[in-house]
Parts: structure tokens; C-alpha cells; sequence
């Protein structure tokens, strides 16, 4: 009896606890099937999601630091998602929007699916091909995660 406690609790924190980030995998996953067509999850580099409908406030900070990087490190890949081209187009240097490491979902694929995106733009840390944190980013957290991108 003892021991088949012990079994099921170690399948539970097993399977349990791998689930963290499941519906995120999911997510990129997605990504990386339809949209992009290459891996996100590397051995280290940064994946930024942004809706374009989402929060102004939260959107905003980002938005304008993107816009005034010279270049875009290349540990960074930049999903920007959006119902509307305009939207992007307006928003959007015409040069950030032409890097290797910058997507435009123009039609809102990523929003579509099963609702994952959130409405402030998300950060994800990978290391060795998994997510290792993820942050919603606002204009509180603003200086404190792109601190936080450049020592990664």
C-alpha cells in the first residue's frame, strides 16, 4: 500500500509539474508549424509576442524601443500579431519589419488560436530548446525586462 502511494505520487509530480508552460509550447508550436516556418525554441534566444489589440499601455513602451534599435540582436525573435496589416504597418519601422527575426501576423492567426495570446505583448527566456520564464510585459516592468533581454 506504502509503496503504491509513493508510485503515484512521483507519476503525478511527474506529469504534473511538466505542464507549465504547456499551452505555451502549444502556442509556439503553432507558430513554428504555420507561420514561421523555422525553430523559435534554439539553444538560448528570446521569443517576443506582440497583439496589436492588445493593451496601448503595455504595447507602447516596446513598440517604440523596437523602433529605435539600430538592428535587432539575433538571439531575439519578434512575433507581432494583428487583425489588421494597417495596424502593424503603422506602428512598425519598415526596417524592423524586413529582419530575418521579425514576423508579421497580418490576418491574427496567433490571436485565433484557442485564445492563448494575452493582451499585453509576452516575453519568453529559452535555454536548451525550453522556456525558462515568461513575462508579461507592461510599462511598469518596461526598463526592468529589456534590462533583463540585454544580459541574457
Amino acid at each position: 500500500m506504502k509503496g503504491t502511494l509513493i508510485t503515484l505520487l512521483i507519476v503525478i509530480g511527474l506529469f504534473g509539474c511538466n505542464d507549465e508552460y504547456k499551452r505555451d509550447y502549444e502556442l509556439v508550436n503553432f507558430m513554428e508549424r504555420n507561420i514561421v516556418n523555422q525553430k523559435l525554441l534554439t539553444e538560448k534566444n528570446i521569443l517576443i509576442i506582440i497583439p496589436m489589440e492588445g493593451c496601448g499601455e503595455c504595447i507602447d513602451p516596446l513598440v517604440k524601443y523596437l523602433n529605435t534599435q539600430d538592428t535587432i540582436d539575433e538571439k531575439l525573435k519578434i512575433f507581432i500579431t494583428s487583425f489588421s496589416a494597417k495596424q502593424i504597418n503603422i506602428n512598425f519601422e519598415r526596417t524592423l519589419l524586413k529582419a530575418n527575426n521579425v514576423w508579421a501576423d497580418k490576418k491574427g492567426e496567433v490571436q485565433r488560436f484557442v485564445n492563448i495570446v494575452n493582451t499585453s505583448p509576452v516575453i519568453y527566456f529559452i535555454k536548451n530548446k525550453r522556456i525558462i520564464n515568461k513575462f508579461n510585459h507592461s510599462k511598469d516592468n518596461h526598463d526592468k525586462l529589456m534590462s533583463k533581454v540585454k544580459k541574457f
